[in-house]
């Protein structure tokens, strides 16, 4: 699947270096989609902060501290080289930051790429990559319902 992918997209353009980051969406979330996420995120290697103080990953969205938006949190994880991270906006979507200075090779891509696939089939919802702060300026995404890699 991904190989597919990486031939037919200019995977440079997409992670081009222009001093933004890239987002990762996954729309109409709820509390059980976090608590998922939350789950497959313990297997990246993941550090959380609150209020910028490392503190315990809580495994359950119902254990964050303050809920969406009313305290600093923020969650770091890497998959494969690229590091990813989660400031627990709102609770009906996830947004996670994904900085362009550490995607420089196919490896990396295809590390962020089946990472997408793994959160998209466990929620089975549809995941994209976007423009930073621009949910519609789509690069590509995993779409739940074929199972599969699409490129905008």
């Amino acid at each position: 699947m991904f190989e597919q992918t990486l031939n037919l997209h200019n995977w440079q353009r997409a992670f081009h270096v222009d001093g933004s980051l890239r987002d990762i969406y996954v729309h109409e979330t709820t509390a059980w989609d976090w608590s998922k996420f939350m789950q497959i995120v313990a297997r990246y290697n993941p550090v959380f902060y609150r209020e910028g103080e490392a503190a315990v990953l809580p495994d359950r969205v119902e254990g964050l501290p303050g809920q969406f938006g009313a305290a600093a949190l923020l969650l770091s994880f890497s998959p494969g080289k690229v590091g990813v991270n989660c400031h627990f906006f709102v609770e009906d979507e996830i947004e996670l930051d994904v900085d362009l200075r550490e995607v420089t090779s196919p490896l990396e891509v295809k590390a962020l790429m089946a990472f997408m696939v793994e959160l998209g089939r466990s929620l089975k919802k549809n995941v994209t990559l976007t423009e930073e702060g621009s949910p519609t300026w789509k690069w590509f995404g995993y779409e739940h319902t074929d199972d599969c890699i699409i490129l905008f």
